[in-house]
C-alpha cells in the first residue's frame, strides 16, 4: 500500500511541471505596481495558497532563501528579486538533490496576497497561483 504515501509526491511533480523551467532569457513583462526594493521586502515572510489550508505554503527569508511545502515535502531554495518584479527562484529537485530547478515568476503584491504568475505556463489554470499572509 504505497500509493497514499506517492500521492503528495505526484503532486509535487505536477507542480513543478506547472512551474516549467526557465529555458530562455528573453521574456518580456510589464512592471509590477510598486517598486521592486518594496517587493523585495514585503515578499519576506509565509504564504499560504488561498484554496485549501493544507495546501501549499512558500516562504521567503529576508537573506535570499526560500522553503516551499507541499503537505510533508519540504523543498529549500534561493530567490531573487529582479527591478521589474520577477521573481527568479532556484529550487532543489525533489528527486535528485544534486540538481536544481529555476523558475520565472511574475509577482504582484496587494495588501496580504502575493500572485505568482509563471507567463510559460501553456494551462491557463496554473498560470497565476494567490497566497496570502500567513
Amino acid at each position: 500500500m504505497k500509493l497514499p504515501r506517492l500521492l503528495p509526491v505526484a503532486g509535487l511533480c505536477f507542480l513543478l511541471a506547472s512551474c516549467s523551467p526557465d529555458t530562455t532569457s528573453s521574456g518580456q513583462s510589464t512592471a509590477p505596481s510598486g517598486n521592486s526594493s518594496s517587493l523585495k521586502d514585503q515578499i519576506v515572510g509565509k504564504w499560504q495558497d488561498d484554496k485549501d489550508k493544507e495546501a501549499e505554503i512558500m516562504e521567503f527569508a529576508k537573506d535570499g532563501t526560500m522553503t516551499v511545502s507541499i503537505g510533508p515535502i519540504n523543498l529549500k531554495g534561493k530567490y531573487k528579486v529582479e527591478t521589474d518584479g520577477t521573481v527568479i527562484t532556484d529550487m532543489e529537485n525533489p528527486f535528485d538533490a544534486t540538481k536544481t530547478m529555476t523558475v520565472k515568476l511574475k509577482a504582484a503584491l496587494a495588501k496580504d496576497e502575493l500572485t505568482l504568475t509563471n507567463e510559460e505556463e501553456k494551462d491557463e489554470a496554473k498560470k497565476a497561483k494567490k497566497f496570502k499572509r500567513k
